[in-house]
C-alpha cells in the first residue's frame, strides 16, 4: 500500500481557458488556495489529483442547485478549446467542425477519447474517460465536453446560407445521473439529458451537419490544422484510423491526387484487409470516408473559387458531372449550382 501510495499520479492537459474559470469560482471564496500553473500551447499541465482536488473545490465554492458544468459552460468562451477551437470554427461546415473538434481535443482534454461514425441519418460522437476521477469530476468533465461541442451551433444557426427550418437539435446520453436540477441542462444543451445510460454520447442529424458556419475561413483552418497535426506528433497523440484516412484523402484531393483503398492502405502501413477491419470497428468504411472527403472538397471548391462546376467535378474525383450534381444533391440537399449562388 505504501509503494502505490509512492507511484505519481499520471499527468493530464486540460486548457488552460477552463482551468482559469475553474479558478475564479474558487478565488471569490477561497483566494489562499490559487496557485500560479505554466500555460503551454493554450494548456495547464495537471497531475490527475490536482485536477480532482481543483473540481472539488470549485463545486464545494459554487451553487449546489445548478449542475457545476453548466455553471462553468455560461461564463466558457467559444474559444475555450482554444486553436482547436478556432480550427473548428473557421471549418466551412458544422460537419468539419464536428471532424475538427473530435480529431484534435486529445490535445486540450486528454482525459477523453472521442470516437465519431455514422448511423442512419445521424452522427454519433461517444465519449470516453480514460482515467476515473470520481463520479463528481467524470460528469463534470464530460457535461463540460459535450458544451463545447454545443456551442458551435451558433456559429451555424446564424450563417447566411443558413436555413430557419433546420433546427438545431443535440441529443445526449450520460452513463452518470443528473449533477443538479435537470430543468438547468436546457439553457447549454436546449433541452434534458437521458441520464443513467450505458454510455456517454451526443448525437447530430446529417442534415444539420450540412449548415455552412458564419465564422468559416479557409485560410485560417488550413493554417491551424497545420499546426495542431503538428502538436499531434509533439505529444504523442494517437489518432483513431477514420481520421487518418480522412486526412489521407484531404492531403491527396489538394495535391490534385485521387487514392485507391490499397493506397491508403500502404500509406498507413497496414493490408487493405486490416484497414478494412479496423475501419469496420470504429462503425464506417473506406467508400463512406472517400464519398464524404470528395463532397466536402467540392463544397470548398464552390464557394472559394470561381471554377466551372464540370472541373469542380474532376477535381473531387467525379468524371461524370451529372454524377457529381446528384452526389451532391443528395448529401447537401442544395444543388452545386445554388450552393454557388
Amino acid at each position: 500500500m505504501i509503494l502505490e501510495n509512492m507511484r505519481p499520479s499520471p499527468r493530464v492537459r486540460l486548457s488552460a481557458s477552463i482551468v482559469d474559470v475553474l479558478d475564479s469560482f474558487i478565488e471569490s471564496v477561497r483566494p489562499e488556495l490559487i496557485v500560479d500553473r505554466k500555460v503551454e500551447d493554450g494548456c495547464c499541465d495537471l497531475t490527475l489529483n490536482e485536477l480532482r482536488d481543483l473540481i472539488e473545490t470549485a463545486a464545494s465554492c459554487q451553487s449546489p442547485k445548478e449542475p457545476l458544468s453548466i455553471q462553468l459552460l455560461r461564463y466558457l468562451p467559444v474559444t475555450a478549446a482554444g486553436d482547436v477551437g478556432i480550427a473548428s470554427m473557421t471549418a466551412a461546415t458544422l460537419g468539419e467542425a464536428l471532424e475538427t473538434g473530435v480529431r484534435f481535443l486529445p490535445l486540450v482534454f486528454t482525459l477523453f477519447d472521442c470516437h465519431q461514425y455514422s448511423s442512419g441519418n445521424k452522427v454519433v460522437v461517444e465519449m470516453r474517460c480514460r482515467h476515473d476521477l470520481g463520479e463528481t469530476c467524470n460528469a463534470v468533465l464530460t457535461e463540460l465536453q459535450a458544451g463545447l461541442f454545443r456551442n458551435m451551433a451558433f456559429f451555424a444557426q446564424h450563417a447566411p446560407q443558413s436555413s430557419n427550418k433546420t433546427r438545431y437539435r443535440m441529443r445526449l446520453s450520460f452513463s452518470h445521473e443528473p449533477q443538479g436540477d435537470k430543468q438547468a441542462y436546457r439553457e447549454i444543451f436546449g433541452e434534458v439529458p437521458d441520464f443513467g445510460q450505458a454510455t456517454n454520447c451526443f448525437s447530430l442529424s446529417k442534415q444539420v451537419l450540412r449548415q455552412s458556419l458564419l465564422t468559416a475561413n479557409r485560410v485560417t483552418h488550413s493554417a491551424l490544422i497545420k499546426t495542431l497535426e503538428e502538436r499531434l506528433h509533439r505529444y504523442g497523440v494517437s489518432e483513431s484510423v477514420s481520421d487518418r484516412v480522412r486526412n489521407l484523402i484531404r492531403k491527396a484531393l489538394v495535391e490534385g491526387e485521387l487514392l485507391t483503398s490499397e493506397e491508403m492502405a500502404l500509406r498507413l502501413f497496414m493490408s487493405s484487409r486490416t484497414l478494412n477491419r479496423r475501419l469496420e470497428k470504429e462503425n464506417t468504411h473506406i467508400r463512406l470516408l472517400m464519398d464524404q472527403a470528395r463532397l466536402e472538397y467540392a463544397k470548398r471548391l464552390l464557394q472559394t473559387t470561381s471554377l466551372p462546376i464540370s472541373t469542380v467535378a474532376n477535381k473531387s474525383g467525379y468524371k461524370n458531372p451529372s454524377s457529381f450534381s446528384r452526389a451532391f444533391k443528395r448529401y447537401f440537399d442544395v444543388s452545386p449550382g445554388q450552393c454557388r449562388s
